[in-house]
């Protein structure tokens, strides 16, 4: 599953939309869409900003701040853990 991973990633970076990464590595849109957020969170976790982080991936500013007012309130309160694992 890594290949169709880095697959999805690699037409993406090369600018490719959320739908023509997920067709080129034949994959859902779902899972395309859990691997872009679960990317977020990952860089959030190392430190890039909100802001940069959003940049890199493209993130539209509204969507960001939505993911990161839930990656805030699941830090918060142990008993509702992240929704997305920070693995990439």
């Amino acid at each position: 599953m890594a290949e169709v991973e880095d697959a999805f990633w690699a037409a993406f970076f090369a600018g490719g939309s959320l739908d023509a990464a997920h067709r080129a590595a034949g994959v859902s849109r779902p899972t395309a869409y859990r691997w872009w957020r679960r990317r977020f969170v990952a860089l959030r976790a190392q430190g890039v900003s909100v802001r940069t982080a959003a940049r890199q991936l493209r993130v539209p500013p509204a969507l960001a701040a939505a993911w990161e007012a839930e990656r805030r309130s699941a830090a918060k309160d142990p008993a509702n853990p992240p929704k997305q694992d920070v693995q990439c």
